[in-house]
């Protein structure tokens, strides 16, 4: 497990510092959010470009509401500050934990994977990472699959027969045939290590009509294992909504 989660640790500090230098750019998105990891996802907010509002979180499918996003890079996540004093002029009411340069798409769902420390941390010392994915119909439509790799490492393998790699982040949408009964789609990825390949999930999984997909790798839940933690996120999407988006 420490191969995932410290690799995780080094890319979060890597992100926010690299972040540092960009240049403030105007940027407008809608969003859903989802989380991941060992985190209570209550008090925490965003700045949507007037205010600070509250993101609800549902722990097995996307936040039901939608947000809006109209403001500058980067995007980030807030908590309120402890130590806020209201009489102090320069005292901020919220504290930036987590930040992120946002893709293009107008329509999102940003993923937040939760640090493994964050339940025993106070809330300002909670750390995510950030995933935007296009969450969009046309991009991301029914009977398609979308990997997201949030182990903290390169991972390599095969869905339904075909080779690809997996890099830290998300895999365009693959199509997939509905199965049912007997009939599974095989997904399996590995590690590479100085000993060779290792195989950290393989599964086969029954994929329903008229959905789209998510299958987020996450880092061993077991201490020295290599077994990754493999959570699905499924949304039903019938034709007539594919039509009239």
């Amino acid at each position: 497990m420490v191969k995932f989660v410290r690799f995780i640790t080094v890319l979060v500090l890597f992100g926010s510092s690299s972040l540092h230098s960009e240049k403030a750019e105007s940027i407008s998105f809608d969003f859903r959010v989802f989380g991941i990891g060992k985190d209570n996802y209550e008090g925490l907010f965003y700045f949507n470009g007037s205010d600070f509002a509250p993101l609800q979180f549902h722990r097995t499918h996307r936040s039901v509401k939608k947000y809006s996003y109209r403001g500058t890079l980067p995007f980030g996540i807030f908590v309120r500050n402890p130590n806020h004093d209201p009489d102090e002029p320069n005292s901020a009411e919220f504290v930036r934990i987590a930040k992120s340069a946002p893709i293009l798409a107008k329509d999102q769902l940003i993923v937040l994977a939760a640090d493994p420390n964050n339940r025993d941390s106070l809330d300002v010392q909670r750390r995510f990472m950030l995933f935007h994915l296009d969450d969009s119909l046309d991009t991301f439509g029914r009977n398609t699959i979308v990997l997201l790799n949030a182990t903290g490492a390169n991972l390599f393998g095969r869905v339904d027969g075909k080779d690809m790699s997996l890099p830290m982040g998300n895999s365009d949408p693959i199509p997939y045939k509905p199965t049912s009964g007997k009939s599974t789609t095989r997904i399996a990825f590995a590690l590479a290590t100085k000993d060779g390949a290792r195989l950290v999930m393989s599964n086969d999984l029954e994929l329903s009509n008229n959905r789209r997909v998510i299958i987020i790798l996450e880092p061993p839940r077991r201490e020295n294992s290599f077994r990754v933690a493999v959570r699905v996120l499924s949304e039903s999407i019938f034709p007539e909504e594919a039509e009239d988006n």
